[in-house]
């Protein structure tokens, strides 16, 4: 079948494959590359039938050698009709978020769009981000709670939309990094204010 992709262009253009381009056979280019790196994969879970189905998700992906600034390393989310997750990073819409560790807080903006009046899930599946004192929180700004995600397998949160605009809210979520904090984080202030292109979010926990 091979392995689907599309191209981002500043200004447009066509890419064009020539038959002479093509070789026999297949190999795993891709793949492989992610195993050992520390990732963090969301995924939307909804009812059909008697079990729950794949919605929409995106990937969070972590190495030294990644930048916070939006790169040609990470993937834009492209447009669809339904259920759709990315990060938010700056102004862009990402499927695959590719950033460095965090060392300091860190948040991870979730843009979820398309939620109907029921019952999803969330599924947070977090590889290789175990670390003493690393831990990372789920924020609903919704419900104004909070929920532990673990930061090696996987976490299910079940949660609702209903008919309140707020509940569908696509900025309803996002998740908070901390290298040395094993407690529910109490919540003193917060602060969002944009600095250009970013949304700058400072808290303070106690």
């Amino acid at each position: 079948s091979g392995q689907g992709f599309f191209v981002r262009g500043a200004n447009g253009g066509s890419v064009i494959f020539e038959e002479n381009d093509k070789i026999s056979g297949s190999r795993q280019v891709l793949r492989p590359s992610l195993i050992n790196k520390p990732m963090l994969r969301m995924t939307i879970l909804m009812p059909g039938g008697d079990s729950l189905m794949l919605a929409d998700g995106a990937l969070v992906q972590f190495d030294g050698s990644y930048r916070f600034e939006v790169t040609y390393e990470d993937g834009h989310k492209m447009p669809q009709a339904g259920i759709g997750v990315g990060v938010k990073n700056q102004n862009n819409i990402l499927a695959v978020d590719r950033r460095p560790i965090w060392k300091e807080k860190d948040t991870i903006f979730i843009h979820l769009s398309g939620l109907r009046n029921q019952t999803y899930v969330w599924e947070f599946d977090a590889r290789n981000l175990r670390s003493p004192g690393r831990t990372a929180w789920l924020i609903d700004n919704y419900h104004h709670s909070q929920h532990r995600v673990q930061t090696n397998g996987i976490t299910e949160i079940s949660f609702s939309a209903n008919s309140d605009p707020a509940s569908r809210d696509t900025a309803r979520f996002y998740i908070i990094l901390s290298p040395g904090r094993d407690q529910i984080p109490s919540f003193t202030s917060a602060s969002a204010k944009q600095i250009g292109g970013i949304v700058k979010l400072e808290w303070a926990v106690q």
